[in-house]
């Protein structure tokens, strides 16, 4: 990739995800109209200790986005690594691994793992790629010990 990407926290009221929006409903994948609901709703803005929002910018486009946030579903240790979402002509260029090393970049001073739910037979094998294990969960697909990381 000739151009750099700039990953660095994102706020929605500054940044326009519509396009990847449209994007990520033409795959199926409702996410990100939630990511949006609950932003503007103020439920989920990202703002508690050790949470996160980051996008990823390719000449002041953003091409990537993921958040960081203390897990609903278990104890307060755990984050939850929510809404990652690459466009697809931005994918398989280390992106997604950029964005998620650096959403868990200082995870590890507030939580002692992170988890995360997918469908996505394609983001599974990417997780699992980055460290994470699979788990047997209702509430998770995949987790990763920041106690012991072995993230890529």
């Amino acid at each position: 990739m000739a151009e750099t990407v700039k990953i660095r926290p994102l706020s929605l009221n500054e940044c326009d995800l519509e396009p990847l929006l449209l994007e990520a409903r033409s795959e199926g994948f409702a996410f990100v109209d939630r990511l949006i609901d609950e932003w503007a709703a103020g439920s989920n803005q990202f703002d508690r200790n050790g949470e996160k929002l980051f996008g990823a910018f390719l000449s002041d486009q953003i091409v990537a986005f993921g958040g960081l946030n203390r897990d609903p579903y278990a104890n307060d240790q755990t984050g939850r690594l929510r809404h990652l979402f690459v466009s697809s002509k931005h994918r398989r260029l280390g992106i997604g691994h950029r964005l998620v090393s650096a959403l868990l970049a200082d995870a590890g001073n507030y939580f002692s793992r992170v988890r995360l739910y997918t469908t996505s037979d394609q983001a599974a094998i990417f997780y699992l790629n980055l460290g994470f294990t699979a788990v047997g969960d209702n509430d998770a697909t995949h987790e990763v010990d920041l106690t012991s990381s072995n993230m890529v």
